[in-house]
């Protein structure tokens, strides 16, 4: 009988030694997570169990660098959004003077066949504007289209001003965003690197 206890605890043994060995990825990051919100709690510099140990001072660092870029973020969507309202103010005021239409009349003076139709065929009128505007502030910066002609009605410079803006802004944050996501990587690294599992 105490053979057969002893075989049994034997064999457990070597089933959860073997098992130790080939942890579950998912329960080594929870172990992790828990050391890790247990040492920012007691505020201990150094948490250590389990063979981990965790050093959750860069961790804290990395808390306030995510707030930022959150609230930086937040900010950008809110300076995004009160240029949407100014457009779509300014547009309203250019339907009143020049109709519905007046992107499209617009782009009739200053582009050419080709390019005037493949605008046209956008069936969405506010995308369709959008991408009248980019077309028409490129061809300002490449020199194909006058700028003196444009800022000669004020209504329409400040349209293409006001446009352009946005993009060049929705272009920031867009590489603002990729950058990020390229650090946020980095950060991921570093972070598995904190949670090296002891020899």
């Amino acid at each position: 009988m105490s053979n057969s206890i002893q075989f049994k605890v034997g064999t457990l043994t070597s089933a959860f030694d073997e098992c130790r060995k080939q942890p579950n990825g998912e329960t080594i990051d929870q172990l992790r997570a828990n050391y890790f919100i247990d040492a920012a709690m007691n505020e201990r510099g150094v948490s250590s169990a389990g063979g981990l140990a965790i050093n959750p001072s860069g961790l804290v660092n990395n808390t306030k660098i995510a707030k930022e870029k959150e609230k930086h973020a937040k900010d950008m969507i809110f300076a995004l959004k009160l240029m949407n309202d100014r457009i779509a103010r300014i547009e309203a005021n250019l339907i009143d003077k020049y109709g519905e239409d007046f992107a499209e009349n617009l782009a009739a003076g200053y582009l050419d066949d080709e390019t005037y139709k493949q605008l046209m065929s956008i069936e969405d009128k506010d995308e369709r504007r959008r991408q009248i505007a980019q077309v028409i502030n490129e061809g300002i910066e490449s020199g194909t289209i006058d700028p003196d002609a444009i800022n000669e009605n004020p209504d329409f410079a400040e349209w293409l001003d006001v446009r352009n803006e946005t993009e060049l802004n929705i272009t920031s944050q867009e590489v603002e965003n990729s950058q990020s996501m390229s650090e946020d990587a980095n950060l991921k690294d570093d972070f598995g690197s904190l949670f090296a599992i002891k020899p």
